[in-house]
């Protein structure tokens, strides 16, 4: 349980957050992201003053301590997913996903599956 925790972060800032194992670096990052929600309190991700810009989606990164990859999908469409549940179509979602697989060297195992690839390669994916 996560408690007294009062946080601002300027927009452009590199946040680190450090502590031992168990004291809720992973269970605050979720919260932020909206993959989990707080029993209690409130998290802000934008304090934008209008009304039309608090609409706007929040353009937020989450890197998990695991690959978290849906094994029926092969490693490009693991990567398109998130373009395809932004509206994308899932021909554009994948053909946009080929460049950032090409910039962390997996465009060769572009047809593979997690359970084919090493950790390492499922981190990159």
């Amino acid at each position: 349980m996560l408690q007294g925790i009062d946080l601002v972060i300027e927009a452009g800032s590199f946040v680190a957050l450090l502590g031992p194992s168990g004291c809720g670096k992973s269970t605050l990052l979720r919260f932020i992201s909206g993959l989990d929600t707080p029993a209690s309190g409130a998290i802000t991700v934008s304090a934008a003053a209008d009304e039309e810009q608090k609409r706007e989606p929040t353009k937020l990164a989450f890197v998990f301590q695991d690959a978290q990859l849906l094994p029926w999908r092969s490693v490009l469409d693991n990567v398109a997913l998130p373009l395809e549940l932004q509206g994308k179509s899932r021909a554009e979602a994948r053909e946009r996903a080929r460049g950032p697989l090409a910039e962390v060297e997996l465009s060769d195992v572009h047809e593979r599956f997690p359970d084919q690839l090493s950790g390492g390669m499922r981190m990159r994916v």
